[in-house]
């Protein structure tokens, strides 16, 4: 089982100076644009994946050389952008898949609560935590819980974490949140293709704006959502990224 823990010179066209007899109109338009801007509108919400820290921290970085030593961790760092203010938010509901190579096979180190077991006490942690060193989306602890399957060359993790209806945020637009982190411990050196190239996407996202009702805000995809274990140029993730968007995954309500 998954324990849980409650990043030539170029030059100006010559201006166009209006005739005389359309100086009125252009002085006109000058003034009503001043009055009224343009509206830029919302930022499409994204998804980021980075290793050691958060995306766009000092230190983060998408891609990871892993060891099997059995003797540390490396941190995956979840993260996302609303792309919109949010005046209420109370969790989200996420999906992290991790593919291997086509052709490859998914090696047991990948196989969280299935085959042998979460062996090597893989974490999810949500915070809020001080030791993020970045911003968070949570007012206070996000109680939740995951649930993983293997499919093949890929495996997914899903998880949901929420606070209490009296704890919700605010999130702005324009602003990364970090709302979870993988810590993956270092696997002793016997297991099997342990050194094998991984491709993790963060693959769907979810926040939840309303208790009652389906008022959520789906996290779009983007090239930040990818991060690789074992490749150094990122090719991993190339035989992904084009890949068509799956549904948003649903946690089943139990009646």
């Amino acid at each position: 089982m998954t324990s849980l823990q409650p990043f030539a010179e170029l030059r100006s066209p010559r201006p166009v100076v209006p005739h005389v007899s359309d100086r009125r109109p252009a002085v006109l338009l000058i003034a009503v644009l001043a009055l009224f801007p343009p509206s830029l509108g919302s930022a499409e919400p994204s998804a980021y994946l980075a290793w050691r820290a958060a995306y766009g921290e000092p230190g983060a970085s998408d891609t990871l050389t892993g060891r099997c030593d059995n003797r540390s961790a490396d941190t995956l760092f979840l993260s996302f952008d609303p792309g919109e203010d949010v005046a209420t938010f109370y969790g989200v509901t996420a999906m992290v898949s991790f593919h291997a190579l086509p052709g490859d096979t998914l090696s047991q180190r990948w196989w969280w609560g299935g085959g042998p077991g979460n062996e090597f006490n893989v974490r999810v942690q949500a915070g809020p935590d001080s030791s993020f060193a970045t911003l968070q989306p949570w007012s206070t602890t996000a109680m939740g819980g995951v649930r993983f399957e293997r499919i093949g060359i890929h495996g997914n993790l899903k998880m949901v974490y929420v606070v209490p209806a009296t704890n919700s945020s605010r999130l702005e637009k324009g602003k990364r949140y970090c709302f979870a982190r993988l810590v993956i411990p270092h696997p002793p050196p016997n297991v099997p293709s342990c050194h094998r190239p991984i491709c993790f996407e963060l693959k769907s996202a979810r926040l939840t704006k309303e208790i009652q009702g389906s008022d959520e805000l789906e996290v779009a995809l983007g090239p930040a959502r990818f991060a690789t274990m074992n490749s150094p140029e990122g090719n991993a993730c190339a035989p992904y990224r084009g890949a068509t968007r799956p549904p948003a995954w649903t946690p089943e309500t139990r009646k």
